[in-house]
């Protein structure tokens, strides 16, 4: 391991709240076993958020600006990437927390072979309004690729595992990410596509049971603010990570969890509440439901619908694929959601 910098944490910030970005500051603690780095890229937030001012408050924090707002958190991402010295590199969004002493404790116990991974994986606590409302790990294992992290999490096992679909969470060895960058033309699902192309270089992945990240529920994140061409955006995150696997051939698996993905949270989750079904929105009900069908007629969705097979799936999950097959999408979400209740 280097001398000097072990991890550099990239925190992209754009006008985050004040208080939020303090809490993710401040849950960066002493560290014994490891030294790091926190690069705040911001990409050109108001003035009124001080986010300047706040890095200041903080000895190990270096503050970057972005000369002009320009591609969200991929490009802004990419800034911090260029600018990393650590070994491995740790994403984390801003209205967020980390645990470092899972961290410090892994490399105590593993400092002297960590380089030999490509990536780290931890688990992670789901949080709103400061109460825990799950958390999400397994037992400790090394496996190729981080989108196999998650095999036989959702279609085999009961298991809940590691979310392949996002960077948090995740240690990246810095070298191995080599001239690897984000898209920056994708709205959402940049994560999954930064993973893919991630793992047709990545040979090594250790997963801890270890809670390192604690993500933060927000109504005012991009998940969650009204887009009324949440549709059109996530067909193009479809699209290029469809025609990431067509041209590297993954394994009908990974094709299948992605699917998946595609089917229940980018529509079936994302797509209603961030549109739709937004309180903002101000639609009827049959302006609702036409929407959904539109939505759902793009090619992108249309070819998760047409190739995703159920054998891979629990029963409620193959009862959802039934309905949408047959246009009974609000049908297909009650189940999704029932789903989500029972678990």
């Amino acid at each position: 391991m280097g001398k000097d910098i072990d991890v550099s944490v990239i925190i992209p910030v754009y006008n985050t709240d004040q208080t939020l970005f303090l809490r993710c500051l401040s849950s960066f603690c002493e560290t014994t076993y490891f030294r790091y780095e926190i690069l705040v890229i911001d990409d050109c937030s108001d003035e009124r958020y001080e986010t300047e001012s706040i890095c200041r408050k903080f000895d190990n924090v270096k503050y970057i600006r972005k000369e002009k707002n320009s591609g969200g958190a991929s490009l802004t991402r990419n800034t911090g990437i260029d600018q990393a010295v650590g070994a491995f590199i740790m994403f984390v969004d801003s209205d967020d927390e980390v645990d470092l002493t899972a961290c410090d404790r892994l490399f105590k116990q593993e400092k002297d072979n960590l380089l030999s991974y490509d990536a780290v994986c931890f688990g992670y606590k789901v949080m709103q309004d400061g109460k825990e409302l799950g958390k999400t790990g397994q037992t400790y294992f090394i496996t190729d690729k981080i989108m196999n992290v998650d095999a036989g999490s959702e279609l085999t096992t009961k298991k809940q595992g590691y979310n392949c679909g996002v960077v948090w969470a995740k240690l990246y060895n810095r070298k191995t990410i080599g001239e690897l960058r984000f898209e920056g033309d994708i709205r959402y699902g940049e994560d999954l596509c930064f993973n893919l192309k991630f793992d047709l270089v990545c040979k090594s992945v250790l997963c801890v049971n270890e809670y390192l990240y604690h993500y933060h529920l927000n109504d005012e994140s991009i998940g969650h603010r009204l887009n009324r061409n949440v549709g059109i955006d996530f067909n193009k995150t479809i699209n290029a990570v469809l025609g990431i696997y067509d041209r590297h051939g993954f394994s009908e698996e990974i094709y299948q969890r992605y699917y998946w993905t595609v089917l229940f949270d980018y529509f079936l989750i994302y797509c209603y509440s961030i549109y739709p079904y937004h309180k903002d929105a101000g639609l009827t009900r049959k302006q609702r439901k036409q929407e959904l069908k539109r939505i759902m007629h793009l090619d992108g969705f249309q070819r998760a619908l047409s190739e995703i097979d159920g054998k891979y799936f629990g029963f409620f999950h193959k009862v959802a694929i039934f309905l949408m097959k047959k246009n009974c999408l609000n049908l297909a979400h009650r189940c999704v959601q029932l789903k989500r209740k029972l678990k």
